[in-house]
């Protein structure tokens, strides 16, 4: 039963007509309802989307700068190798000056220590005519090739890399390159300048840099690794903050509604206590003048009596319940006030046989700022839950504790226990498992608790029996 159901079971119970108001959102047609938007969904996919598609973006970009700059500097310090060999042995102008390698002892002693660069596929050196004056293909001496930009680029002064396989393009100048067709190398054509800066050659070089290759192979697998991890760790914490947001939302938008039923309960409850308690006070009179009058009658008068006392109770625990002024805070020892609650149930407690142990294990008294009548209404709906779920002959634990901030009154019973498929029901208005009473006592409890920034947590002992703590904040006294 929900919470507008017992609105209407508790007013026709005291008489008054609701009329049942339609679910309007249950009658519109099922296309024309509101969209229900999951945000920790949408989010997700978003998120995870928009960040793996800008990670691998950034990694991609990565990685190229990377191989292009690894193989630039790789290329520079070959290039800054032969012109410092040009510039010690002999003048830029002889070595390219056309001849071949038998007139050109320049040449020959140039090459020499262009054999001597590891990893070399092939090389060769051009004159400023384009032609090839040298190569480590004695076919392609002398030749020259129509068509090639970064040759020509080399002439004008920039420095050209590239990374390629001989089955990736149809170069005329890879011909009968000496490797797999499969195989990647490093193309570098590298501008040989004299002292003056003028340009007066271009060694062109195929390397296959092993050595190179797992050096940028390994700072790729590092960027992938650290991107993904860091992507991983950008998603994990911004759908962490994503759905504590969501769940906060989903409590207030709760709590608003739980604040609108209270507003409609408060409603009732005024007017209930209005229009009843009038009529119950006379009722109640009237027994008492019966009881007094007719002794035949004491009897019926009597249950009379105590039904409208029930009654008025029920008024009054809804009263309660929708009350939210008229608190007077004070600084007191909560433990005082559960045995002042404990001395107000002495009658209870004495008509059901129930024993009682009271135990302080604080190291001294701890204050909190309560009001010490709702504290002890609050205690006293607990106890009597208690005792009603024991019966006859049970016991009554009660037991004070320090903690670091705070105090907790574990109140603890040897009843049957709160079954797991409620134990989290119970504290919910309206919510009972008896035969009479409108379910609001442990819920009073919890609402009181919470006034004052404490909580009520139930549970359940080894030994069977229910176990109710009641922990709030402490202003002095404080251990910290």
């Amino acid at each position: 039963m929900n919470l507008k159901s017992r609105f209407a079971f508790l007013a026709a119970a005291f008489g008054w007509s609701v009329p049942a108001a339609p679910d309007r959102l249950a009658s519109r047609p099922l296309a024309s309802r509101p969209a229900v938007f999951n945000m920790r969904l949408w989010f997700g996919v978003a998120a995870f989307l928009i960040i793996g598609t800008m990670g691998f973006v950034f990694a991609l970009m990565l990685t190229s700068f990377l191989s292009t700059q690894m193989l630039r500097r790789e290329a520079v310090v070959t290039r800054d190798f032969l012109e410092s060999v040009v510039w010690a042995e002999s003048s830029a102008h002889l070595v390219f000056s056309g001849e071949g390698i038998e007139k050109n002892p320049q040449l020959e002693s140039f090459v020499r220590h262009i054999q001597t660069t590891p990893d070399i596929v092939r090389a060769n050196v051009y004159r400023m005519d384009g032609h090839i004056v040298w190569s480590t293909n004695k076919a392609m001496i002398n030749q020259r090739f129509a068509v090639n930009h970064e040759l020509d680029e080399a002439f004008r002064g920039v420095l050209g890399t590239e990374i390629g396989t001989v089955s990736s393009d149809m170069k005329a100048e890879h011909a009968n390159l000496e490797m797999g067709a499969r195989e990647a190398f490093v193309e570098a054509y590298m501008p040989i300048r004299d002292r003056t800066g003028a340009v007066r050659g271009v060694v062109e070089l195929y390397k296959i840099p092993n050595a190179l290759n797992a050096t940028i192979a390994q700072g790729q697998m590092m960027i992938w690794a650290s991107m993904s991890c860091g992507m991983l760790v950008l998603f994990l914490s911004l759908f962490w903050i994503v759905r504590r947001g969501a769940a906060l939302i989903q409590r207030q938008q709760a709590e608003l509604g739980n604040m609108a039923a209270l507003a409609a309960l408060g409603q009732m409850a005024s007017a209930i206590a209005h229009s009843l308690r009038n009529p119950l006070s006379g009722i109640r009179t009237s027994a008492e003048l019966l009881r007094l009058e007719s002794g035949s009658a004491s009897e019926a008068a009597t249950d009379i009596i105590g039904e409208v006392d029930r009654l008025d109770t029920y008024v009054r625990e809804l009263l309660d319940y929708v009350r939210s002024d008229g608190q007077t805070a004070q600084t007191v020892d909560p433990l005082d006030v559960v045995r002042e609650a404990l001395a107000r149930l002495r009658p209870a407690l004495t008509r059901a046989a129930t024993a009682v142990t009271v135990t302080d294990e604080r190291p001294r008294p701890l204050m909190a700022r309560v009001d010490p009548q709702l504290l002890a209404q609050a205690c006293g709906n607990v106890i009597t839950n208690a005792i009603e779920a024991m019966g006859p002959g049970g016991t009554l634990s009660i037991t004070a504790a320090q903690g670091e901030r705070h105090m907790t009154i574990t109140i603890a019973d040897t009843g049957p226990g709160i079954p797991l498929d409620i134990r989290r029901r119970v504290s919910e208005p309206f919510f009972t498992t008896k035969t009479r009473g409108l379910g609001l006592g442990l819920a009073l409890s919890r609402q009181i608790m919470e006034r004052f920034g404490g909580a009520l947590d139930i549970g359940c002992a080894d030994t069977g029996g229910a176990v109710v703590r009641l922990t709030l904040p402490v202003t002095q006294g404080d251990p910290s």
